[in-house]
């Protein structure tokens, strides 16, 4: 599938990651809640994305209904405002470089608007650099889909969360990821922190450096002892772009740590020795 791609025109710098991002209404959430949930599939029909969204919803989606469409059904339906949408974007930040982008899982309602940059969106993630395509976030799904319901729900309960920075709020969680097993894929941390003896200084706690396929089995687990290290950023390819670093629950989805920056030479690609420190003070 040819992604959409989004043009988020960012303003002024601000302490919110997602500055100039659409703040959902309750409206929003109830809508999404009401509607028939539209998942949207590559046009590969063997990609990875695609045979994994689908045991994925099959398995662990109880919000809403959905149903599974392409990208031309997409196109024609997105402006009906009683249908919602779980579906792949691709967004670029045109003030700091037209030529990158990111691919977000994006929970959008369907609008009568020209854009699809004008759709009321619920709820997105970074799930990976674009360029690297779906192998570093397709076997995390099953973990995005129980975070997504999760917060929906949350939004449903507490109306005051609702706001365009709504992922920063969950950084009150960080106390507890030092509590559980941390896992992580290598290349995930900066290199520096991969050397054990600084890794140990930075963060006490236990760490473990696993494959993609472990995080996967367990997510299909819903392993509580485990947390897991989402990365999204461009793998050392290009100096200035941002790199994404989260944590979830490998049971439930919960998000437990978000935080953004930007590449750097003091500050490369990966969780960095500061977002472990972070980790461990909390």
């Amino acid at each position: 599938m040819k992604r959409i791609l989004l043009a988020v025109l960012l303003g002024a710098l601000s302490t919110s990651l997602f500055a100039g991002r659409y703040k959902p209404t309750v409206d929003d959430v109830n809508t999404f809640l009401k509607n028939t949930t539209y998942v949207v599939l590559e046009s590969n029909p063997i990609s990875s994305y695609n045979l994994k969204i689908k045991e994925a919803m099959s398995t662990n989606w109880t919000l809403t209904k959905f149903e599974f469409i392409t990208s031309a059904q997409f196109e024609q339906m997105r402006k009906e405002r009683d249908k919602s949408f779980l579906v792949l974007v691709d967004f670029k930040y045109p003030e700091e470089n037209i030529s990158v982008s990111y691919t977000h899982l994006c929970a959008m309602n369907g609008s009568a608007t020209s854009k699809v940059t004008d759709m009321p969106e619920v709820i997105s993630i970074p799930a990976g650099y674009t360029k690297n395509g779906d192998a570093s976030y397709y076997y995390k799904l099953e973990a995005f889909l129980r975070f997504f319901q999760q917060h929906i729900l949350a939004l449903k309960a507490d109306p005051k969360l609702l706001k365009a920075d709504m992922l920063d709020d969950y950084n009150d969680n960080a106390p507890k990821v030092k509590m559980k097993e941390l896992w992580v894929v290598e290349k995930d941390l900066e290199k520096d922190m991969r050397d054990i003896t600084k890794q140990r200084k930075a963060y006490p706690y236990p760490v473990k450096v696993v494959n993609p396929e472990d995080i996967e089995d367990a997510i299909a687990k819903k392993d509580e002892n485990v947390m897991f290290i989402h990365k999204v950023g461009p793998d050392g390819q290009r100096m200035q772009e941002r790199v994404y670093k989260m944590v979830f629950s490998a049971s439930d989805g919960l998000l437990y740590y978000f935080d953004m920056h930007r590449m750097s030479g003091s500050k490369p690609d990966g969780m960095l020795e500061s977002d472990l420190k972070k980790l461990s003070k909390k």
